[in-house]
Parts: C-alpha cells; sequence; structure tokens
C-alpha cells in the first residue's frame, strides 16, 4: 500500500491557528490512491491544561481522546474553547471537505470517546449521543460528570452502549448525566462506592440502563453513598469591566489565565451551588492576600447562599477583590464551598477536603486609589465561628456576624 502525506492540509490548518489557544501539531494524513486511510489531528491547551487526539481507529470510524497536559495539574474545558477556531469541530469538517470534498460533522461520526482526567462542560457531548457508541473516563480523585453531558439531543436517536467509569476516588454526578430512557445503555464500574453512585441516580432518576460491577450487574442499596456532596459551583465576576462565568474544576487547584494579569477591577458578583440533596447552608470561605504570604496566615471571610424554589443556593452578595490592594504587585483569591448537612450529619467540602481554588493575579498601575468594598451581609443574622461553622447565641468567644468578627464574652 502506498503511502504519502496530504501536504496541502498542513499548509492550510497551520496559517490558521496563529490567535488560538490551542496549538495544533501537524497533522497526519495517510492516503491511498486517493483515499485516505488514516487521519490524525491534535491540539494542545496549556492554559488549560488539556491535550485532544482526534484519530482514525478503523476505516471511516474515528475516536476522541482527551488527556490532561501535565498530570500534576487540574485540567478542563472551558466555554471559549468551543469556539476556537482549532477545536476538533471546525477542524475535522475542514479536513474531510479538503479529502472528500463536503463537511462532514465530528458528532456524527466520533463512534469511541476517551476522558482522562479532563474535566468536561455541561451539555458538551449532547449532540454526540446519537453517533458515539462508547465512552470511556478514566479519573482520581473527585471526578464530576456535570450537567446533561451525555444526554441525547432534542431529535436525536441514542447510540450510546458502553459507559465505562473508571474512576478512583468519589464521583459526583450532575443533573440528566445520560439519558434515562436508553434501555440499551450499560455502566460499567469497577468499584463498589462508584456503582453504589450510578445505582442511587438510577433509582432517583427511574432510569433503564443498567449498572455493572466488575462485569456482573449491581442492583445497588436503598442508601444514598454521599447525599450531601456539592455537585456544581459557578462563580460570577467581573475582570476589568467585562463580566464572566467561571465552572469550577471540582480538584480545586490553580486556576490559570493570562486574562488576570495588569487587573484594574476584579469584583466577585456572587455564585450559584447545586447540592444531591437538601442541607442546612452552605457558604464559600475567600481570601486574599499577597505573593509568597500563603492563605492560612490570613482571616477567611465566608459568603452564605440563600435557598432558591428551584433548588439551587445563590448568593448575589459582592466582593472587590482589590480592596485596599497595592499596584503593580502579584496576589492570590483563593476560596472554597462548604456545606452543613440538614441532619447533621458533618460538613462537606467543595472542592474535596482540603482543597481550594487559587486565582493568581496582577494588579496594574490603578490611576486612582481603590477604596474599601464590604462585603454585602444585609438579611443574614446567623452567628459563625471563625471557622465558618454556625454556632448559636450561647456561643462564647470570637465570632463573624454579618461579615464583622466581634467577641462574645
Amino acid at each position: 500500500m502506498k503511502m504519502r502525506f496530504y501536504t496541502l492540509l498542513s499548509v492550510i490548518f497551520m496559517t490558521i491557528g496563529a490567535f488560538a489557544q490551542i496549538v495544533m501539531d501537524d497533522p497526519v494524513i495517510n492516503m491511498d490512491n486517493g483515499n485516505p486511510t488514516y487521519i490524525k489531528f491534535s491540539g494542545t491547551n496549556a492554559t488549560n491544561n488539556y491535550v485532544y487526539t482526534l484519530d482514525t481507529y478503523e476505516p471511516v470510524k474515528f475516536q476522541l481522546i482527551l488527556n490532561r497536559y501535565n498530570e500534576s495539574n487540574p485540567a478542563a474545558f472551558t466555554v471559549e474553547d468551543l469556539s476556537d477556531e482549532n477545536y476538533w469541530e471546525p477542524l475535522f469538517r475542514k479536513y474531510t471537505k479538503e479529502i472528500a470534498g463536503f463537511e462532514m460533522q465530528a458528532n456524527d461520526n466520533i463512534k469511541k470517546l476517551y476522558v482522562n482526567n479532563v474535566a468536561l462542560l455541561s451539555h458538551q457531548f449532547e449532540g454526540y449521543c446519537s453517533g458515539l457508541n462508547d465512552v470511556y473516563i478514566n479519573a482520581s480523585g473527585t471526578y464530576t460528570i456535570p450537567d446533561s453531558c451525555f444526554a441525547k439531543g432534542s431529535s436525536e436517536g441514542y447510540g450510546i452502549k458502553r459507559l465505562d467509569c473508571k474512576v478512583k476516588g468519589k464521583l459526583k454526578l450532575g443533573q440528566g448525566v445520560v439519558d434515562h430512557d436508553a434501555g440499551g445503555l450499560n455502566i460499567y464500574t469497577y468499584d463498589g462506592e462508584i456503582a453504589q453512585v450510578w445505582a442511587a441516580y438510577k433509582r432517583n432518576n427511574n432510569a433503564a440502563f443498567k449498572v455493572f460491577l466488575n462485569n456482573e450487574e449491581y442492583q445497588g442499596s436503598d442508601e444514598d453513598p454521599d447525599p450531601d456532596y456539592i455537585t456544581a459551583v459557578t462563580i460570577n465576576y467581573t475582570l476589568n469591566g467585562v463580566d464572566n462565568v467561571l465552572p469550577l474544576p471540582d480538584e480545586g487547584g490553580k486556576v490559570q489565565s493570562d486574562a488576570f494579569q495588569s487587573v484594574l477591577s476584579f469584583s466577585l458578583n456572587g455564585f450559584t451551588v447545586q447540592t444531591a440533596t437538601d442541607v442546612e447552608e452552605i457558604f464559600m470561605d475567600y481570601v486574599v492576600y499577597p505573593e509568597g504570604d500563603g492563605g492560612k496566615q490570613h482571616n477567611w471571610t465566608p459568603i452564605h447562599a440563600t435557598l432558591t424554589e428551584n433548588g439551587v443556593w445563590v448568593s448575589n452578595q459582592k466582593v472587590d477583590v482589590l480592596a485596599n490592594l497595592e499596584s503593580n504587585s502579584n496576589y492570590s483569591l483563593e476560596f472554597a464551598f462548604n456545606t452543613n448537612d440538614i441532619n447533621n450529619k458533618g460538613r462537606k467540602h467543595y472542592p474535596t477536603s482540603g482543597q481550594t481554588v487559587r486565582i493568581e493575579f496582577t494588579t496594574g498601575s490603578f490611576p486612582e486609589g481603590i477604596t474599601l468594598q464590604k462585603v454585602e451581609t444585609t438579611g443574614n443574622s446567623n452567628i459563625y465561628d471563625v471557622q465558618g461553622r454556625r454556632v448559636t447565641k450561647q456561643y462564647r468567644g470570637t465570632v463573624i456576624k454579618n461579615g464583622k468578627k466581634m467577641l462574645k464574652p
């Protein structure tokens, strides 16, 4: 079989990626008498710490593999990635048009998906579920499959037959992660707690899929394995006058982005939190500190959320992150979330216990001084200790009330 490289496409796709955040490797396209026998292209997003590879595993059958770029750091997609010119969707259309003369859609032709320690977006593969046959998820620590990630779209059938869930740690499932009516779907697990999470999800949603533990069908128990865990958190913030939404990675770690350089205005505008079951309260602890100082040396401030009618916890309190900071200096904004169970079973954390999310930023040259903007805490008369735990009026010692620290003798 005579093989050659399709050089025209290489030139085209080296030029279109000049301003993309996803950096492309040279594509590999092997041809035999004008027919493609193997296609491979991959892109790296060093900022979000992932690498994708889309290639052929059989003639005219494609697989997509998602890996971490640096194994020691969290990896996650952002909404901006979906519109990047080097995202696999537009490139797949361009490649197939050059080869076959017409555009083919990646969501109709990717048959296998491998996700290795990369956090996905809600609804990210919703449009793939008619053609996608097999999904393999490998992760360590805490991993979340977000809302409707593998649910079918409005008009498609459902092609996923195997979802192989090899999570070594805690698994969290969002709302409608798979099609509940897909009787041909089998979930394969290899850990009793992971199998129990899927079994509880199936029971709570009256779903038709089957759950297997080590290739044996698993029925599960009536007890929810981890009922009060936070399942998803979104932060709303304004950076240099631009409103942003940040879905948080559930493994914690550092949020890396060039946007947090030369910051002239930075405010938190609130957050939303989704839970797996009823909880008594939810609050965010945050601290801002200079580079090299360490967040544990400072007082953390709690911001408490309110439960809405649709079951989502919401806070609209605003925080001026740059309050009393100096220009042209390096700082960190560090935060985490906590929930107290309604049945007093103990506190849960998001991300996992002991982990936080940290945004490193550099201030620009302030044209004028930054004035202090206090956290709005109206309507919250509860009293908390310095660890953020709610206490009674009889508690004695240092407490926090309405965002202020005071001593109760």
